[in-house]
């Protein structure tokens, strides 16, 4: 099993609408491999309740702030956009960090995952 490097990024503060009243993602959890050659980036999103409206923030979000860096810099990169809800908030994630990394890659089931490899995009998965 690889090890990871686990950096905890927590947001305090309110990054809940833009301009056009839209929720925008707020990262809270990296992890780069040991030899720092794959990357994952966690994000949540408040969601709107209609998950075709909250893919298309999604995907309005990387085409203009996505880590573009990251993009190239890392063998495969991977953004995971997943739905804030009761279970899964800032909160919890800043009062049980560990646990919460366990509960998504086991428990939750993210709204939609990108990947790319070498800085090319390679896919969009579905999380539904």
């Amino acid at each position: 099993m690889k090890n990871y490097l686990i950096s905890v990024f927590l947001i305090f503060s309110n990054y809940n609408c833009t301009s056009e009243n839209k929720t925008i993602p707020v990262i809270f959890l990296t992890e780069t491999d040991t030899i720092k050659l794959n990357r994952v980036d966690y994000f949540l999103i408040e969601g709107s309740g209609d998950e075709k409206k909250d893919k298309q923030i999604i995907d309005d979000y990387i085409k203009k702030t996505a880590v573009k860096d990251s993009m190239t810099k890392y063998n495969q990169y991977d953004m995971l956009f997943y739905k804030k809800s009761s279970s899964l908030n800032l909160s919890i994630l800043e009062k049980y960090p560990m646990e919460s990394r366990y509960k998504l890659t086991i428990v939750e089931r993210p709204i939609i995952d990108y990947v790319w490899q070498n800085g090319f995009f390679l896919v969009a998965i579905d999380g539904k």
